[in-house]
């Protein structure tokens, strides 16, 4: 997956992966302040580039970690990793981070570095699981209310829960976790937006504590061009037995079948779902 002899972009210059030094005293691995995207590249073209960039830029204004690039320069940057490493399919990775002038829990006097790579990364759950679905489990932790942290925000501190259940899955032979809010609503998984069917309605939590994806954004798009009524609204865990299927979503992700929730809510289709995700992989293709 990762090669240290890669090229990365890295302050404006290409570099070699392994020429990339990062001080022990970095503010961002003290305090977590830094800001990334995800972004997929599928035969040589990057799926909504320009979507990505503006949220990392806004990541930044809203966790105070100033880009200072703009969505030109970006693009231009992450099209001289692409050709750099030449690639034509593979997941980008655009990072911005607080630097190593002062060590405090204040970041505001640290220099801001930016830095874009890429690599080959296929199926994130694995390819067998896109047709038998994955399996969830109940998350320890839920997602905070707004008036806590900047929820809105593809923040790298805000992914630190979703790395303690994702150790937790891996340890207990489940793929992922279904995440409540702070209120007991469906919120989403450790990295991904969710989505249920039922008969012609597909219902999606309402992303007022977690970010709106911009997968997401783009399979209700496509679902209602499919004639499906798309309904976002608050969704209790009473209400899982009822639907037919389920499926989270995700740049890394793409759209993927979910099989069972807690263990004895299985789900009884994955056709809907595998149907969206085929017309999903031809936009995208």
């Amino acid at each position: 997956m990762f090669d240290k002899n890669s090229i990365v972009w890295h302050n404006g210059e290409l570099k070699k992966a392994s020429d990339v030094n990062i001080s022990i005293f970095t503010h961002s691995l003290h305090y977590g302040t830094s800001v990334f995207e995800g972004m997929r590249l599928y035969n040589g073209k990057v799926f909504k580039e320009k979507e990505h960039h503006e949220r990392l830029i806004k990541s930044g204004e809203l966790v105070d970690v100033p880009v200072g690039y703009s969505v030109q320069e970006l693009t231009k940057a992450t099209s001289d990793v692409i050709n750099a490493n030449n690639l034509q399919n593979a997941y980008i990775r655009p990072i911005a981070w607080r630097g190593d002038e002062n060590l405090g829990v204040k970041s505001c006097l640290n220099s801001v570095n930016v830095a874009i790579c890429a690599w080959v990364w296929k199926d994130y759950y694995g390819n067998d699981k896109i047709n038998s679905g994955i399996n969830l489990m109940p998350a320890k932790f839920v997602r905070p209310d707004p008036r806590s942290t900047e929820t809105q925000a593809k923040a790298s501190g805000l992914y630190f829960v979703g790395s303690i259940m994702q150790n937790k899955c891996y340890k207990d032979g489940y793929d992922d976790v279904l995440m409540l809010d702070w209120r007991g609503f469906i919120a989403e998984c450790t990295s991904c937006n969710i989505f249920f069917i039922k008969n012609n309605e597909i219902h999606t939590p309402i992303p007022d504590c977690f970010l709106n994806g911009i997968t997401r954004q783009t399979v209700i798009e496509l679902a209602r061009k499919m004639n499906y009524n798309v309904i976002e609204k608050h969704i209790t865990p009473s209400e899982l037995g009822t639907f037919e299927e389920a499926f989270v979503t995700g740049t890394a992700v793409e759209v993927m079948p979910i099989n069972s929730i807690y263990d004895y809510i299985i789900m009884k289709s994955k056709e809907k779902t595998l149907k969206i995700r085929k017309e999903y992989l031809k936009i995208v293709n």
